[in-house]
């Protein structure tokens, strides 16, 4: 269903999720949801399986398709997923990190919700709670990149939320926002999704 290259849209407020061929071209909608009161914010591979995973608001849940058939299933539904949903991703060891309003919940492979791993607990505000997390990538090293609004910074964690360095500024401060984010394989993280504002 999904070839490599392909790629898997969403634009934050649509209820879809489009795929496209590597040229950007129209292939099909990959899932749809039903309630015109929910939306998908944000998307993510998850490698084990072989699912395309992504936030879905309004009833808050993360729901997975299958790259192999299209099958869906509710990957994650959790009484304490109460907030806005933004990025999420799969670390190198599986378990699965959400963006929630200012925390970052952790999950297993298997979506159950993890509250202490090696001695941090989760959620974990990462250090602060004037931001608004927006996008968190799994890095190459086994830890993971926290893009935020608000504070328009991007910071680099290991595995257990332990902050890497200083925090970088997206933009011209105040300005912008860093709504998405990524790890190239030579270590630099471009902001693909940065919003300004006017006064």
């Amino acid at each position: 269903l999904v070839k490599p290259g392909d790629i898997v849209v969403v634009n934050g407020t649509s209820r879809s999720l489009l795929l496209l061929d590597s040229n950007g071209g129209y292939k099909s909608v990959l899932y749809d949801l039903d309630n015109i009161a929910e939306s998908i914010y944000a998307v993510a591979f998850k490698a084990d399986t072989k699912e395309i995973i992504f936030t879905i608001n309004g009833s808050a849940r993360v729901g997975a398709v299958s790259v192999v058939d299209g099958t869906y299933r509710t990957l994650i539904s959790d009484a304490n997923l109460t907030g806005a949903l933004k990025g999420l991703t799969q670390l190198n060891n599986g378990d699965i990190l959400v963006a929630e309003i200012n925390n970052i919940e952790r999950f297993t492979t298997n979506g159950v919700r993890r509250t202490i791993v090696s001695g941090v607990t989760w959620p974990n505000t990462l250090g602060g709670t004037s931001t608004t997390a927006e996008q968190v990538h799994a890095t190459a090293n086994g830890g993971f990149i926290v893009c935020a609004s608000g504070s328009d910074n991007v910071k680099r964690y290991t595995e257990n939320a332990v902050i890497v360095g200083a925090a970088v500024v997206s933009g011209i401060a105040a300005t912008t926002d860093a709504l998405g984010c990524i790890e190239l394989t030579d270590g630099r993280i471009p902001l693909p999704f940065i919003k300004a504002h006017c006064s």
